[in-house]
Parts: structure tokens; C-alpha cells; sequence
């Protein structure tokens, strides 16, 4: 079976992804240009707490690792895919609609991670915002995760540029009223690529 080969990892993601609604799946594309001066400047931005999980969430500054360390961890994964999904009519003033929207997300990226990994893959998903899959993060009570299998990291905390990202992997990355679209990075370590 080629399950952990390119071609194995291509028809299981097309096949888990295949009837996500108003979705893109961009299969084996170019890794984000992460260094430290670009995790150094969102890093900053995240210092702003715009989302509210500055020192709230383990997956978020200043909890994750050194910058160096996320750029090694970052480069061990030898193929890249993202999966996008758009959702319109959204009320973007409403905090707690688009959380539940992000949250949904994640949960999705969260099955396809875990799904890949069942398949054998070495899989890391980076996504919009501080991972939700506890209720209330063990960051508030100085601890270590508990589910660390299934985390997902932030596309901020680790540098990512989705403006950017987007545009080089030949995505649109254009903001509009009423809709929001959502990004997961798919991190995958394959025998062969």
C-alpha cells in the first residue's frame, strides 16, 4: 500500500476534502516563506491581542518555541498542502458568529490531520487563530497541553504571511463584504515527494 507515498497522500486528502462546501484544496505547493524576522513581526501584531489569545492558548505567542526552533520544525516536512473555505453572508462585526465559524473550521483541519495521521503521515496543521480543541486552554493554568496530538498552531505565531502565501501558491487572496475565508496548512513528511 503507498499510503505514506505523495500519491497516497493526494487521493486520501482529495478524498477527505472532496465534499467540504465552498472550499479549495491546493495539493503539493511551494512551503511559506517563514524566517525570523517574519515570525519576529506577527509575533509583534499577535502582541495586540486583536483575537484574545495572547497568553491564553498554548498553540499562540508566547507559549510556542523560539523562532529558530519553529523554522527547524517547519523544515523537517517535505510537502505542503492548504485547504481553504470561504463562507458569505457573515456578519464580521459578530465576534461570536465568526468564532463559531473558525472554531468549525478547525475542526474540520483537525479531522483531516488526524485522519492523515491514522493513514501513517507525520502531519502539522497551521491555521487561522489559537487552537480550540479544549474549552478552556491548560496556558491559564501554567500547565502543559493535554491533547498535544491534537493541536493546531497558529499561521501567525509561526510567521506566515497569508497575504503573500496565498498569492504564491496561486490562491485570491481578497477580502470582501460579508464573507471570510478560512486557511489550513497541511505540513506533511512523505517518503517521497
Amino acid at each position: 500500500m503507498d499510503s505514506c507515498t505523495s500519491s497516497g497522500r493526494t487521493r486520501l486528502l482529495k478524498k477527505l476534502c472532496k465534499d467540504i462546501s465552498n472550499s479549495n484544496l491546493f495539493v503539493d505547493v511551494v512551503k511559506p516563506k517563514i524566517t525570523l524576522n517574519s515570525i519576529k513581526k506577527n509575533r509583534e501584531i499577535c502582541k495586540t491581542n486583536r483575537c484574545g489569545n495572547y497568553r491564553r492558548n498554548l498553540t499562540c505567542p508566547p507559549f510556542l518555541k523560539d523562532a529558530a526552533i519553529c523554522i527547524s520544525e517547519i523544515d523537517r516536512y517535505n510537502v505542503v498542502d492548504v485547504l481553504t473555505q470561504t463562507f458569505e453572508d457573515i456578519d464580521l462585526q459578530n465576534k461570536d458568529s465568526v468564532k463559531k465559524i473558525i472554531d468549525g473550521f478547525q475542526d474540520t483541519c483537525r479531522s483531516i490531520m488526524t485522519a492523515m495521521r491514522r493513514d501513517g503521515f507525520d502531519v502539522m496543521a497551521l491555521s487561522v487563530g489559537g487552537c480550540n480543541y479544549c474549552e478552556r486552554c491548560f496556558a491559564l493554568d501554567d500547565k502543559k497541553c493535554r491533547y498535544p496530538e491534537m493541536r493546531i498552531f497558529s499561521i501567525s505565531g509561526y510567521g506566515v504571511d497569508m497575504t503573500e502565501y496565498v498569492r504564491d501558491i496561486g490562491g485570491d487572496f481578497t477580502f470582501r463584504d460579508g464573507e471570510i475565508t478560512l486557511y489550513c496548512i497541511l505540513l506533511t513528511k512523505t517518503e517521497s515527494s
